[in-house]
């Protein structure tokens, strides 16, 4: 009998796991020590409030070393005061037309207003501490469609497989 996609979906899951269940122990070790903001690896509660942090860390040079990274990552290739993509056709004759040229450059101009409109550039810094820190940066853009507009999200890399 042929699995069921639910299945397919648990025993992907369970592989999933096994892949990374070695590695999360330097995952815990670097969140703790770059990224002492975050909750920890274990803890999946809120209820934390008072406890201390970074007992652990007795020098912020890298975790200042990772907002310095993510800063010059998001000002040099996507600052919201810079047009830093363009929208080009495959094939490169139908770029010369004037008429396709305008449309292009019209569906930039939605993009980039999408962007300034949404949360899209106060969420990429995060997004990028993260890959830059764990190798990882799940994040999830999706239509709002009673803002009329996008809304973008960071997941915890503990979170996600």
């Amino acid at each position: 009998m042929a699995e069921s996609l639910y299945q397919k979906t648990i025993m992907r899951l369970d592989a999933m796991k096994a892949q990374r269940l070695p590695l999360e122990p330097l995952k815990r070790e670097v969140g703790q020590l770059l990224r002492p903001e975050l909750p920890s690896w274990e803890d999946t509660s809120n209820d934390r409030a008072g406890e201390k942090k970074n007992i652990n860390v007795y020098s912020s040079v890298p975790q200042e070393g990772v907002e310095t990274c993510a800063d010059g990552l998001q000002g040099n290739l996507a600052s919201e005061g810079t047009n830093w993509f363009r929208y080009r056709m495959g094939v490169e004759e139908l770029n010369e037309i004037p008429a396709v040229r305008k449309w292009l450059q019209h569906r930039e101009e939605i993009t980039y207003s999408l962007f300034a409109s949404s949360n899209y550039y106060s969420h990429l810094n995060p997004t990028l501490m993260d890959g830059i820190t764990f190798g990882d940066a799940p994040a999830w853009m999706e239509m709002n469609k009673e803002r009329s507009g996008i809304v973008c999200q960071n997941f915890y890399v503990r979170d996600v497989w």
